[in-house]
């Protein structure tokens, strides 16, 4: 899907990540127009001018958590996309964070070895990562008993995000402070509000991040003829 600029709003598109373990990573897409919902066809790659960023708390099984809310526009429809605090999601975010300027974002998820990747592009451009990814996953803590030994969750060792999470969420709302965004036009109003898109329930991620190989967090490009939707 590939969209510009505008500034009339007709309908507005909610893009949440589908990270279901064994299955492809894609972009589940919902339209939403005069208060109903159409589930269209997934896609891999999504792309637009970016208008806004904002971190959202939400709630799943009586359990909150936080998503990274991106705001893109077209000519007549307005985007939303919700990035979880996974190992995907922080990827894409260490990638958001190279960002100096309002500008065309372009986002692209794939599957390799069976994990999903993802491949950021922003004004034609490959956005590099802000930071060395080994060195933000050992913000990664393994949660310990009073004896010291690692807690164990389904054979796993139990682990804490929230010291990573945290440094993320810092610096990107430290650097999108100092980015000037256009707004949503003033007529297309409250319903272009992510916090009004009804029935959206996004589940936390279901791929936890110690099931990521580190040598799969890499800013190659996709394998040849994966990527054929132009930026």
């Amino acid at each position: 899907m590939g969209y510009g600029s505008g500034n009339d709003y007709k309908s507005l598109l909610y893009f949440n990540l589908s990270a279901k373990q064994g299955e492809p990573i894609k972009w589940k897409i919902k339209k939403y127009n005069d208060g109903v919902s159409e589930e269209l066809p997934s896609e891999e790659k999504v792309w637009g001018k970016l208008i806004g960023v904002a971190i959202k708390e939400k709630e799943w099984n009586d359990e909150k958590y936080k998503v990274l809310i991106l705001r893109l526009a077209d000519k007549d429809e307005l985007y939303i996309l919700s990035i979880p605090f996974s190992y995907l999601g922080r990827g894409i975010m260490n990638s958001l964070l190279s960002i100096t300027k309002q500008g065309n974002l372009s986002i692209k998820v794939y599957t390799k070895n069976d994990f999903g990747c993802a491949h950021v592009k922003y004004d034609e451009e490959k956005l590099p990562w802000k930071h060395n990814m080994k060195e933000l996953n050992e913000m990664i803590l393994t949660v310990k008993g009073k004896d010291g030994e690692p807690i164990k969750v389904g054979g796993k060792d139990l682990k804490d995000y929230d010291k990573i999470n945290q440094f993320l969420i810092h610096n990107l709302e430290t650097l999108f402070n100092t980015i000037e965004f256009d707004t949503v036009p003033e007529k297309s109003g409250d319903n272009f509000s992510e916090d009004n898109v009804p029935d959206v329930k996004d589940k936390p991620p279901e791929i936890q991040d110690e099931d990521m190989p580190p040598e799969f967090q890499d800013e190659k490009e996709p394998v040849p003829g994966a990527d054929d939707l132009p930026f």
